[in-house]
C-alpha cells in the first residue's frame, strides 16, 4: 500500500486533470451553504424514508459479520507489515494466508455470497448447504427448485425465488404423495455496499412467518425447523385420507360383512 502512494506521487503531474480539479473547486465555492444544506437533506431524508419502507428489514440490515472480519483484516496487515519491518519470510506469510483462504472456502460457513459477487448459482449452491444442516426427521428428503428469474422490486433492488420440497419416500411408495413446501425469496439491494451478503428469507407452506437465514434476526437453532416440516406433511396425509374415506364410503361395510358382524 505504501509502495503504490508513493509511485503515484512520484508519476508526473497531470496538467488537465489537475486543471479540471481546481476548476470543479471554484464551482464548489460559488455555490450557496444553504443550497447545498438543502441538497445533503434532501438525500438523508430520501435514505430515512427508504429504510422505514422497508418494513421488514429484508433489503436495508447490519452486516453480520463484515465489520470483525474487516477488523481482523486490519490486525493481519499490521502484524504483516511488522514481521516484513523484522526481516521475516514473505513466502511463508503467504502460504499460511493461502491456507487459511483454502479452509474458509472448504466448508459453507453461512457466509452467503457478497451483493457485488452475486452469482444465481452460487447463491442455490449455498441455499442447498444451508438446508442440509437442518436436522430432519429420518427418511426425510428434499429437492430444490428454482428458476433464474429475478423480479424487480422498487425502489429497493431485485428478488429471485427458490422452493424446497420436502417428503418422505419409501421403496413401497418412491413418489409420496404429500410434500411440504419452503418458499425462499432471495433479495438483492441495489442501496447497500457490494461487500454486504445477500439477504435470504423463507416462509413455511400454511404459515405466515417469516424466518430469516442471514443477520440479527436469523435463529440459531437447526432442529426447529422438522417440527414445522413433518406437520405439513401430517395434515396433507390426514386430509388425503379423510379424502379418500369420503370417496369410498361402503368400503368399511364391505369389511364387516365378511369378518361377520
Amino acid at each position: 500500500m505504501i509502495s503504490e502512494i508513493m509511485e503515484r506521487a512520484l508519476e508526473p503531474l497531470d496538467i488537465v486533470k489537475f486543471s479540471n480539479l481546481r476548476e470543479q473547486q471554484k464551482r464548489l465555492q460559488e455555490i450557496p451553504r444553504e443550497d447545498i444544506k438543502k441538497i445533503v437533506d434532501a438525500i438523508i431524508d430520501r435514505g430515512v424514508h427508504l429504510i422505514e419502507s422497508d418494513v421488514n428489514h429484508v433489503f436495508f440490515y447490519k452486516n453480520p459479520y463484515y465489520i470483525s472480519k474487516h477488523a481482523d483484516v486490519k490486525e493481519k496487515l499490521a502484524v504483516k507489515s511488522i514481521s516484513e519491518q523484522t526481516g521475516s519470510s514473505f513466502d511463508s506469510s503467504t502460504e499460511e494466508s493461502d491456507a487459511e483462504e483454502e479452509e474458509d472456502g472448504a466448508t459453507f460457513q453461512e457466509e452467503w455470497i457478497t451483493i457485488g459477487n452475486f452469482d444465481f448459482v452460487t447463491a442455490i449452491h449455498q441455499l442447498t448447504a444451508f438446508v442440509e444442516k437442518w436436522e430432519l426427521t429420518p427418511a426425510t428428503k428434499f429437492v430444490v427448485i428454482a428458476q433464474e428469474f429475478a423480479e424487480e422490486v422498487k425502489p429497493f433492488g431485485h428478488r429471485y425465488f427458490a422452493e424446497i420440497h420436502f417428503s418422505k419416500p419409501t421403496p413401497k411408495c418412491p413418489n409420496p404423495l404429500a410434500a411440504a413446501k419452503l418458499y425462499f425469496h432471495i433479495n438483492i439491494c441495489s442501496y447497500l455496499p457490494p461487500f454486504y451478503p445477500i439477504m435470504i428469507t423463507y416462509k413455511f407452506e400454511g404459515f405466515k412467518t417469516m424466518y430469516y437465514a442471514v443477520g440479527e434476526r436469523k435463529l440459531s437453532s437447526n432442529k426447529f425447523q422438522r417440527y414445522l416440516i413433518d406437520s405439513i406433511l401430517h395434515m396433507k396425509l390426514a386430509f388425503y385420507a379423510e379424502l379418500w374415506d369420503c370417496r369410498n364410503p361402503l368400503k368399511p361395510l364391505e369389511k364387516r360383512k365378511k369378518s361377520g358382524f
